[in-house]
């Protein structure tokens, strides 16, 4: 059996990796930067999971990331008005995908979420 090495373990890699500030880390267990998906039929819940995690992102002083960015089909979705509403302007929430920010006009040593939520019913 072959095993695979973890190059990003070694000292020689670990120098060229950007370490992320996540002042939240114990209360979400999210090592950042992160991908995910969060996939389910309608009505099971993941506008109110992602609501929940964004509200432990952004517990305490300092929240683990500077932008957040929510793209949707109905702002009038009343999780997004509240997350709106409570951020006072921190958590955009877009209907469309037109403002959605070019990957390389982000800030390096900012920290960025974008959720694209459910855009679009086939």
């Amino acid at each position: 059996m072959i095993t695979m090495q973890n190059f990003y373990d070694k000292k020689e890699v670990k120098k060229y990796c950007f370490k992320a500030d996540n002042p939240n880390y114990d209360l979400h267990n999210f090592d950042t930067p992160f991908r995910s998906l969060v996939v389910a039929p309608s009505g099971s819940g993941k506008s109110n999971f992602i609501t929940n995690l964004i509200s432990l992102f952004c517990k305490g002083k300092e929240g683990t990331f500077d932008n957040i960015y929510i793209f949707c089909k109905s702002r009038d979705e009343p999780l997004y008005q509240f997350l709106g509403d409570k951020s006072k302007g921190s958590i955009e929430v877009y209907e469309n995908l037109e403002k959605l920010p070019p990957i390389n006009e982000l800030k390096a040593n900012e920290q960025t979420l974008i959720l694209l939520m459910t855009l679009s019913r086939i």
